[in-house]
């Protein structure tokens, strides 16, 4: 069937768009969420702030007066006070007397009371509506990304096989041509005798058609062979004149040769013409397992991590959408990896779960809320510059950030670059590593290429509670290259070696590629 690749970009610009919208209202909800999280202490504060007025109004207009104050279930501020005249046993109290030259401030501050009562009435209603919608729209945002994938896997695949496809019609109407080429000679023979040429019809007719599936190169072939059995038919009776009319034998003889003639040449040019239908039937045949071997390699090819080559403009997602695809990742290879499923204690399992929990720093700077953890160079990590001075140098520096400041050996650290260092720092591979290359790099040069390639990095620990493991705690290193696409996280938890998760991502920080999981050791 004939692929239409423009539908397909144009639905794929369809789920992008509505992708996009699903991730600003979400956006929306969550900052809606934040907002109303810090206006509810101000309103309270602000409610105080009035019952406090009232007491002082009274407290400066010379009264004595007697006063209380609760939050009832509903979260409303109730109270009241009386004012107290007399002295001894004359004393009397007047609950809710309130002095004339004061009452209309005491009754604005009471209407303040009672409007900001039923803001934070309003501001808990909203807040406990907010989190299963953004849990609905969430899921949306998930099955459009799901859509997206989708549909641009269809679309990459509809535009390669177009060009297979068209390179096969090539060939087949190459073919048509050779085989009426052949047939050119019958034609001819028809021209010249049209009293006795009884198929010219069908040779007509053949000459329009040209097999484009299965269906018609069978019925191709049965118009091919039906006009060979009329022309033999026809041979035939011509041998059964030539026996009836003896009287002319030496011409029908001679007549007879020339049709032999005639006949070797088409017999021989019909073997060629089914040496060349074998041979095609053969290409295709070739042709199918080629494409079926092409698509296994590419399979292979798109599930393996590739350093190279530089993307054609880099790449800029935000620090909400790193983290928040990260997040993402990590949930779903936890939660829906068969193998982590099954061994959810293991160091892998434990990391990506460490790494993914609410109880760390990555969930606050998701939310936005006052966190101050950012994007910032190497030397910006604690104890850095320290290291440098020590002669420890900057690959072990940047690992003592994971390991918390560990003694280090020279194997761990070749082994976790030459995972890392192609997709990070493509720069690094190949014979880079020969020799002292790796001493170079831990001497200061790894600053320099760090800059030079625009890497950016962040961390962050924290820890959690796993109801299979326990308590689980670490700390996660991220490092990011916009020029490749490629993301890097270092796990690190109590009791396990260093984990390292791989993938390359999108403008918007969603992950284009499985991603790789290895511990390092």
């Amino acid at each position: 069937p004939v692929l239409d690749t423009a539908l397909l970009r144009g639905q794929l610009n369809r789920l992008q768009d509505a992708l996009e919208l699903c991730a600003n209202q979400l956006d929306g909800l969550q900052n809606e969420q934040i907002d109303l999280r810090n206006e509810l202490p101000a309103v309270e504060q602000a409610r105080l702030d009035a019952y406090h007025k009232i007491t002082d109004l009274l407290r400066q207009s010379g009264y004595n007066f007697a006063s209380h104050r609760r939050t009832n279930s509903n979260g409303d501020l109730e109270y009241g006070f009386g004012l107290i005249f007399g002295r001894g046993s004359n004393i009397k109290f007047y609950r809710g007397a309130v002095p004339v030259q004061i009452a209309s401030e005491v009754t604005a501050q009471e209407r303040l009371i009672r409007n900001l009562n039923q803001r934070a009435r309003q501001v808990r209603k909203r807040l406990d509506e907010l989190p299963e919608i953004i849990n609905s729209v969430q899921d949306e945002c998930d099955r459009l990304q799901q859509e997206v994938n989708n549909a641009r896997d269809a679309y990459e695949e509809a535009k390669i096989l177009t060009g297979q496809f068209s390179h096969l019609h090539l060939q087949r109407d190459e073919l048509c041509r050779q085989i009426k080429n052949i047939l050119n000679r019958l034609v001819l023979w028809c021209k010249n005798n049209p009293d006795i040429c009884v198929f010219q019809n069908q040779l007509d007719d053949f000459e329009d058609v040209c097999p484009t599936d299965t269906i018609q190169v069978t019925e191709f072939w049965a118009m091919f062979n039906q006009i060979i059995n009329s022309k033999q038919g026809l041979e035939e009776q011509h041998r059964q004149q030539a026996e009836q009319h003896r009287d002319s034998a030496e011409e029908l003889r001679s007549r007879t040769r020339q049709n032999r003639d005639d006949i070797d040449a088409a017999n021989a040019e019909l073997e060629r013409l089914a040496r060349e239908r074998r041979d095609l039937e053969d290409k295709l045949k070739e042709a199918a397992k080629r494409k079926a071997e092409a698509d296994r390699i590419r399979e292979q090819e798109r599930k393996r991590p590739k350093p190279k080559p530089y993307l054609e403009e880099e790449i800029d997602p935000s620090d909400r959408q790193l983290k928040l695809q990260a997040k993402r990742l990590l949930f779903n290879l936890v939660r829906h990896s068969a193998e982590y499923m099954s061994n959810p204690c293991s160091c892998e399992a434990k990391a990506l779960t460490m790494a993914n929990n609410t109880n760390t720093s990555i969930s606050d700077l998701i939310g936005s809320i006052a966190v101050g953890v950012a994007f910032a160079p190497l030397e910006a990590f604690p104890g850095f510059g320290l290291a440098i001075r020590l002669g420890i140098g900057a690959i072990k520096a940047l690992l003592s950030t994971v390991y918390g400041g560990a003694n280090l050996t020279d194997e761990l650290v070749g082994n976790l670059f030459k995972v890392i260092g192609g997709e990070i720092f493509p720069k690094l591979v190949g014979n880079e590593f020969a020799g002292n290359r790796l001493n170079d790099l831990a001497s200061g040069g790894l600053n320099k290429i760090m800059e030079a390639e625009g890497v950016r990095t962040l961390s962050w620990e924290g820890s959690t509670n796993s109801k299979h493991c326990g308590r689980i705690s670490g700390k996660t290193t991220m490092m990011f290259n916009p020029r490749t696409g490629w993301v890097v996280m270092m796990i690190k938890i109590s009791g396990c070696p260093l984990v390292i998760v791989k993938y390359k991502v999108n403008d918007d920080g969603v992950p284009i590629t499985e991603p790789n999981v290895r511990q390092i050791r």
